[in-house]
């Protein structure tokens, strides 16, 4: 039995059908099953959030589609979809994915800045930096069920901090 191919082999393989018909554009795009038409740049966007994961150590392994779904809200089928190029990356999904791995969504949505969000703190040599480093480091720690709590008391001093910034 042949091994599946990985998502970014899909992707390759969907950029390579889009230049085979330069008389018909659009004959090679990708209509998955929500009918959208997905055209190259909507690949190079999947292959910049695959690159940002593995960078991150998040390789494409059986179970990193059911990984995302947990991390994002997202069902695996449609991870799945988005990361086979079936479907158009949803934005929330990549705001989602950014807020819970530290990738760039900059990068990501239009090829800019820096891949991982923390490599630009690291860059940067700010206190501010090296104190969300040692933030997400302490979060990845966690549960999930204490990262929520700890997420959920964070907000509230944000909340406490910005009523007394008013006064």
């Amino acid at each position: 039995m042949e091994r599946a191919k990985n998502y970014r082999t899909k992707i390759l393989e969907l950029i390579k059908n889009e230049d085979r018909d330069p008389e018909n554009p659009g004959a090679g795009n990708s209509a998955g099953k929500f009918g959208h038409e997905l055209q190259e740049n909507d690949f190079e966007k999947v292959l910049r959030l695959l690159d940002a994961l593995s960078s991150l150590g998040l390789e494409e392994y059986p179970g990193v589609c059911t990984k995302l779904a947990r991390t994002t809200g997202y069902s695996k089928s449609r991870v799945s979809d988005m990361l086979s190029g079936k479907a158009p990356l949803n934005p929330r999904f990549v705001k989602a994915v950014c807020a819970a791995f530290g990738t760039s969504e900059a990068y990501i949505l239009q090829g800019t800045g820096e891949m991982n969000a923390w490599t630009a703190c690291k860059k940067s040599g700010q206190a501010e930096g090296r104190a969300i480093l040692e933030a997400v480091s302490v979060l990845q720690s966690m549960t999930e069920a204490d990262r929520c709590r700890a997420v959920a008391m964070l907000k509230e001093l944000r909340k406490a901090f910005d009523r007394e910034a008013a006064h």
